[in-house]
């Protein structure tokens, strides 16, 4: 399985952001008006095994994912709990942090 991933560095800090390649460019709406732009410029346009990817997982100290694939594999990876996943029309998010 691969999924669409960008590295992010912000003041020394790394923010990993990933998706699924079938929301990207898609506009989601989620509860309370909120809505998200799976834009390229932030959850990039390289696409990684998932194997590769948990290497990157443990660099990041920031971690942002949309979308089926991406969510189920972070949780089964041990980060984040299903409680804190937002789901955006079908589609869940889920943001992680290291502290």
């Amino acid at each position: 399985m691969k999924l669409l991933v960008k590295k992010h560095n912000v003041g020394g800090t790394v923010l990993l952001a990933m998706c699924d390649p079938e929301v990207i460019g898609r506009t989601l709406n989620g509860p309370s008006n909120a809505k998200i732009a799976v834009k390229p410029a932030f959850y990039g346009d390289q696409e990684i095994d998932v194997e590769d990817l948990k290497d990157e997982l443990r660099g990041a100290v920031s971690i942002n994912a949309i979308g089926k694939k991406s969510v189920e594999f972070l949780l089964e990876c041990g980060y984040g709990s299903s409680r804190s996943v937002i789901v955006f029309e079908d589609v869940p998010h889920l943001i992680f942090m290291k502290i």
